[in-house]
């Protein structure tokens, strides 16, 4: 791998200076080198997204399916998945991590059984899911306290029903392993009888982490008293160490003195969960409402095309953006990909949509476009995001203009020759080097010809054999089905995907179709009018 981003840059240019011919596939693995690199060159230890809960899941297999799968259907309820095929580095993930939920594959990993008979602690109460096709391994894991067992060939849509359940297990699990993260003074009272004032780090049903003045030794026994914030209760509990860094922090695990106190600091407790988990809901309904308005459904005609296009997200924010504008007779079309997934890579949709409108203000060309949003997106985005980005440009001739940064090809049906053609360029994303420089081409078109922009969240569904969707399908599709609706070759196009495989990224689709001259008035909403409404 190429440890330089600019090195990266310098082949990249050298090639095309040399008329080199670089395929769209070989783009994306030079951009993934220099993505690589970009990570490895942004500050070390940097925290990725996880649950708000912090909940895990363990996927223990082989089979890429169903990790795929799995991981998926996860990700969609922010479970956080970690993976492995070694029944050792299970047993050692299970015995450092604390997991809601246990996947094991005990049609490929022979070993399953031994990891369900040694569950260690935090682990012991776990939702494990089986996936066994036999009835023997059926038999071993149900006997062993598989909650779920799922047999082969794994339908999506029916795991994730059964995930629903397994959710409501691992969130009632949660709750009672939840560690709220407070700051508060306890007194701590050791066996010698020396008073120690303490810092909460959490708390929890079972116990607490604190920030001790001096070290505690593992199986202390202690006194611990404290109050509870915004409330009159004052609780007592006595307590054993259960571990201790030797660097100011502890793990204690606390006995409450009294029932009733006790049961009150547990709904006090249970309160605080369920407000950070409607807090999270509400971001939620709150991420995708404005993911609807930043990426509406676009479905209009002008005297001169037509349009439709709609973006589907992998999670209640996506990345993917859709835009077209008309203005003074000419209109600009996009597609645009930003790499990750979730509130980081919609945020930075929402700065590049803005950045381009207020830009087209200026009446600003293509390349014009592209190279100012280059110089915007770095002071506004972490160092290994970008954006892929593909454009068309109506003047009123019989030429459009496209661009593309990084991006899959654009596809132009041709209606005079029947036939579909691939419009691609080698250009970097937008974000990803300083000081980028960019080009457009022009293409002739004529009344019946459809453009299709999509993104590579589409193209690169793999099937069950590892086999990519790809352009050609979409090339032939297009051909066949060019005089359909706009909308009903979007369907055409998002069915023959779902058949291929499952989603795991944003999908995006916009067709643009060129209408006869003599087409007569605007029958419905002008761009403008449609995004500004």
């Amino acid at each position: 791998m190429l440890a330089d981003p600019l090195a990266v840059f310098g082949i990249f240019m050298l090639g095309a200076a040399a008329d080199a011919l670089i395929t769209y596939a070989k783009q994306k693995h030079i951009v993934g080198e220099c993505r690589e690199a970009l990570e490895l060159a942004s500050e070390p230890g940097k925290a990725t997204a996880e649950s708000p809960f912090g909940m895990k899941a363990l996927v223990v297999g082989r089979d890429p399916e169903m990790i795929s799968i799995f991981s998926h259907l996860f990700r969609e309820n922010s479970i956080e998945t970690q993976k492995c095929f070694l029944e050792s580095v299970a047993i050692d993930q299970l015995s450092s991590e604390k997991f809601e939920a246990v996947v094991l594959d005990f049609d490929h990993v022979g070993r399953c059984a031994d990891i369900l008979k040694s569950l260690p602690r935090p682990n012991k109460h776990v939702v494990v899911v089986a996936i066994a096709s036999d009835s023997r391994a059926k038999e071993i894991a149900s006997a062993l306290g598989a909650a779920f067992i799922i047999e082969r060939p794994l339908v999506p849509s029916q795991i994730r029903d059964l995930l629903r359940s397994v959710y409501g297990r691992m969130l009632h699990d949660r709750q009672a392993y939840f560690r709220l993260a407070v700051e508060l003074t306890v007194s701590i009272r050791r066996g010698s009888g020396d008073l120690l004032e303490c810092t909460t780090i959490n708390l929890s049903q079972s116990g607490m982490a604190v920030r001790t003045p001096h070290p505690l030794e593992v199986g202390e026994r202690l006194s611990i008293a404290f109050a509870v914030p915004n409330t009159d209760l004052f609780v007592s509990a006595e307590g054993a160490v259960i571990w201790d860094n030797r660097d100011g922090k502890a793990g204690i695990h606390c006995q409450y003195t009294n029932s009733s106190v006790q049961a009150r600091f547990f709904e006090w407790l249970h309160d605080q969960f369920f407000t950070r988990f409607e807090r999270m809901q509400t971001e939620l309904s709150l991420a995708h409402s404005i993911q609807a308005t930043l990426v509406p459904t676009l479905s209009f005609q002008t005297p001169r095309f037509e349009v439709y296009g709609k973006s589907i997200a992998s999670t209640e924010m996506g990345g993917d953006l859709i835009d077209v504008v008309e203005s003074d007779g000419s209109l600009l079309a996009y597609v645009a990909d930003i790499s990750g997934h979730g509130l980081p890579a919609g945020q930075l949709m929402g700065i590049l949509k803005a950045a381009l409108r207020v830009s087209l203000q200026f009446h600003q060309r293509p390349v014009a476009l592209l190279e100012g949003a280059d110089r915007v997106l770095p002071a506004l985005k972490t160092p290994d995001m970008y954006a892929t980005l593909a454009l068309l440009h109506f003047d009123g001739s019989t030429q459009a203009e496209y661009a593309l940064a990084g991006h899959v090809p654009i596809l132009h049906y041709r209606h005079r020759s029947h036939d579909t053609v691939q419009l691609a360029m080698e250009q970097f994303p937008l974000g990803l080097i300083l000081g980028g420089r960019y080009a457009s081409q022009r293409v002739s078109y004529s009344p019946g010809d459809v453009f299709l922009m999509l993104t590579d969240g589409i193209t690169e569904v793999a099937s069950e054999r590892d086999e990519e969707f790809g352009l050609a399908r979409l090339e032939q599709l297009l051909s066949q089905e060019a005089a359909q609706p706009l909308s009903r070759i979007w369907e055409l196009v998002m069915d023959g995907v779902k058949q291929h495989g499952m989603q795991q990224d944003d999908q995006s689709l916009l067709l643009l179709r060129v209408r006869e001259p003599t087409s007569g008035n605007n029958n419905g909403n002008s761009c403008q009018e449609k995004l500004f409404a």
